[in-house]
């Protein structure tokens, strides 16, 4: 069966639609326009074989009668009828003039869907005699649902009966009657008493399926036709309940009609701005709802890639306070960095308006968790009390953080970011929840959390707790992983988000992210060019070489099952210990540039910062205030005597030419709040102080500049995030790379002595510099803390 899905890419003026097509063969993985048919952003192999033509029908293991194909991120129907390969739908018509859809008239509704979900099995050649399928649906026998192998090309299939399924099921595949399998198609995993088996998610066939036929988009118009079937049992589709979302609020009558008759969503909005304009399907039937089709479009004269991003981290609390009346300091503790100060979301909103974000070339803003937390205070580290600012003790699942906000309030930021063309990510805190939260009280008895244990260095990581009113969840409880995973799901259809950074990834179970992914692909990551990102926070020590436990505990997350990147912990010490210290050499830092080169997986997109919550301040280090680059005693100092601000501006310099290495790297720039204008800090919560707006230095000012500088020669340069890295030279005060890619070459050169250094690098040609503007040919010359961005 092939449709045609036409889509504009985005490239600019739009002038031109692309047509994308696919088809649905159970026997073959599926491509889009013969590329290869994985998301631009998957990381390395996943640690679970997986062959992807061995299940072209689902999306590892979870239902797909939704009409999601992920391998591709189209849609298409869920086999309900027959169709030769050239029949398609023209977008083009009114719903009066609809096309017929296999042979059915656009006037009569589809037949409602199938209830069958597809198992297979690819044998890759090794002789079997027999495939069966056991598990949770047909009580573990290993003799009632055999795989067959009709066309004898080794893969087997069966079409497994899920009339009266619904929910998440646990099974095995079974060959010769001996070997029971997890299935090396689906990375999903349920544990039954004890015992690791491949999960399978089936949806309520009872309930109705939404399906798009087309959809179009330009700078001219959107226009889509979305069909919906009834459910098997035929209850009735509820035409009252049909509705779309247009980004997060309800679209208006004149965005789109739904036509009863035919069971058709028909949207026509023209000439859309730049930005955001994400689609979201709803309806019901006398059973219930379906799930949401989510179509997530972007408008925008150039084409976004994760890779080319430059991410600012802003902790809502302390960036900016626009509305005084709700939040800041409350009474169970003194006014200080542990208490609310006071930021919002309205706070955030007014800085994106206000051209903040994109002067500084920002294209993805990360915040703060948004779900609710407690208004009390609880003791922490130090024996000092602190409150739930920072948003890492949840007491509701979907319920916004009242300190911030309310939920139309997030909502309003996340428009103004779209709007500006920038994308937005919510920490998603999943690794435990505060004892005030109602499921902590609901599920006492339901094995959803680990017995208490407190976290030390690295001992239990999976069960151990953070602190004694934090329960950690235990993802071996496959109700646990269901809950939490479609609370995230929910804030991303509620709040039309882009991404997640996900806290405390080493933490919790495998269970957890398998899910999530799979769930964000079949949901989410429907569009193709639109991506969701995954960036994980594991916090690790330096680089080991290359098999050191550090840089192998990231990598492990990074997969197309997984995570699309992570935050590159052993890479920040060495810049700390280069730029900030001068306890290394530049060559401790060059040498790891080209050994981590495509270590974390060709797909991968890290993210690279000089800082963030966790650890001090890069200026307070570059003056001299920090003990030790892993921060020994900065806590406290934090408490008993904060740093102040640099006097010399050294420190300023050294911040800046760290900016300069980071923007000339590949992976995603991030920009910690207050580090793009030197903000100090010791130790959590020193480092987390509030943003500073007026007054600003002179010295402020400078590295505020040159970080928006960078950011424009960055997105000027695709070398500068997308080359590969060639070291030209190094000593102890020099580092020169170049940056190798089709568009052209870049050179960088960064001085980190206090004088003015030659440079040998025998450049041929002219060169120049796109921080300073001068020409460049053979030899160099540096200022002191100076760096050069050299292209031809």
């Amino acid at each position: 069966m092939r449709y045609v899905l036409a889509i504009c890419i985005a490239l600019i003026g739009c002038e031109d639609t692309r047509t994308l097509g696919f088809e649905t063969n159970a026997d073959d993985g599926m491509s889009v326009d013969g590329t290869d048919a994985s998301s631009a952003l998957d990381g390395a192999d996943g640690r679970t074989a997986t062959n992807t033509s061995s299940s072209a029908d689902d999306i590892d293991g979870v239902d797909n009668t939704s009409g999601m194909d992920t391998s591709t991120g189209l849609a298409t129907t869920d086999g309900s009828s027959a169709s030769d390969e050239s029949d398609s739908v023209d977008s083009s018509d009114s719903v009066d003039g609809i096309d017929a859809v296999d042979g059915i008239s656009p006037q009569s509704p589809l037949p409602p869907r199938t209830c069958t979900h597809r198992i297979s099995y690819d044998t890759f050649g090794q002789p079997i005699s027999s495939v069966a399928v056991a598990g949770e649906f047909n009580e573990w026998n290993s003799t009632t649902t055999l795989l067959s192998d009709e066309d004898g090309d080794g893969v087997y299939h069966v079409n497994l009966d899920t009339t009266d399924l619904a929910g998440s099921y646990a099974y095995k595949l079974v060959v010769d009657g001996e070997s029971w399998l997890l299935d090396p198609a689906n990375p999903m995993r349920k544990i039954v008493d004890g015992v690791e088996n491949s999960k399978l998610l089936i949806e309520n066939c009872s309930l109705p399926l939404l399906e798009v036929e087309t959809l179009e988009y330009s700078k001219d118009n959107i226009t889509a036709v979305i069909a919906v079937r009834d459910g098997a049992s035929e209850a009735g589709i509820l035409s009252s309940t049909a509705t779309m979302k247009l980004g997060t609020q309800l679209a208006s009558n004149a965005a789109y009609v739904y036509d009863e008759a035919s069971q058709r969503f028909v949207v026509d909005i023209d000439s859309p701005a730049d930005g955001k304009h994400s689609l979201t399907f709803f309806i019901s039937n006398n059973v219930g709802a379906a799930r949401p089709l989510h179509l997530p479009l972007w408008v925008e004269a150039e084409p976004f890639e994760w890779a080319d991003a430059v991410m600012y981290f802003a902790m809502t609390d302390r960036f900016r306070d626009a509305q005084p009346n709700i939040g800041g300091p409350v009474a169970c503790i003194p006014n200080n960095n542990a208490n609310w100060l006071g930021g919002d979301w309205a706070g955030v909103t007014e800085k994106i308006e206000d051209g903040y974000f994109t002067n500084l070339g920002v294209t993805a803003l990360w915040l703060t968790a948004v779900v609710d937390n407690p208004d009390t205070c609880m003791s922490g580290s130090l024996g000092k009390t602190y409150t739930s600012y920072h948003g890492y003790f949840p007491s509701s699942q979907r319920t916004a953080e009242n300190q911030l906000g309310s939920l139309a309030d997030l909502k309003g930021l996340v428009d103004a970011a779209h709007a500006k063309g920038i994308r937005v990510l919510v920490d998603l805190v999943a690794n435990h929840l505060h004892s005030s939260h109602p499921l902590v009280t609901e599920q006492p008895s339901q094995g959803w959390f680990n017995a208490f244990f407190q976290c030390g260095f690295d001992e239990a990581p999976l069960t151990c707790w953070f602190e004694e009113y934090l329960p950690d969840l235990n993802y071996e409880s496959d109700s646990a992983v269901e809950e939490m995973t479609e609370a995230a799901i929910w804030w991303v259809l509620e709040a039309d988000l882009d991404g997640f950074r996900i806290d405390a990834v080493k933490h919790m179970h495998d269970n957890f992210l398998y899910t999530v992914r799979a769930k964000i692909d079949r949901d989410i990551n429907v569009v193709p060019g639109t991506e969701f990102y995954t960036v994980g926070e594991t916090y690790v020590g330096d680089w080991g070489g290359g098999s050191g436990p550090n840089e192998t505990v990231l990598k492990q997350y990074i997969n197309h099952q997984m995570l699309h990147g992570q935050f590159d912990f052993p890479l920040y010490w060495r810049i700390l210990r280069v730029f900030a210290r001068d306890q290394e050499d530049p060559a401790h830092l060059t040498d790891l540039l080209t050994q981590s080169e495509g270590y974390y997986g060709s797909k991968a997109v890290m993210s690279r910062f000089l800082g963030n919550h966790d650890v001090p301040r890069f200026i307070s280090h570059a003056t001299g205030h920090i003990s030790d680059e892993w921060g020994t005693g900065a806590k406290q100092l934090g408490w008993d005597s904060p740093p102040t601000g640099p006097i010399s501006v050294e420190p300023y310099q050294r911040l800046m030419l760290a900016w300069s290495f980071l923007f000339t790297i590949e992976g995603i720039p991030l920009i910690y709040y207050g580090d793009e204008i030197g903000l100090p800090g010791a130790g959590d919560p020193d480092n987390r102080r509030m943003m500073i707006w007026d007054d600003w230095t002179s010295n402020n000012t400078m590295v505020h500049e040159h970080v928006a500088l960078l950011a424009s020669i960055r997105k000027a340069y695709p070398a500068l995030s997308r080359g590969t890295t060639e070291v030209l030279l190094t000593n102890s005060f020099v580092m020169a790379y170049r940056r190798v890619h089709s568009s052209g070459d870049v050179v960088v050169v960064l001085n980190r002595s206090q004088s003015t250094q030659t440079v040998p690098l025998n450049l041929t040609g002219n060169w120049t510099d796109a921080l300073g503007g001068g020409a460049h040919t053979g030899s160099v010359i540096v200022p002191g803390f100076g760096a050069l961005i050299l292209s031809q």
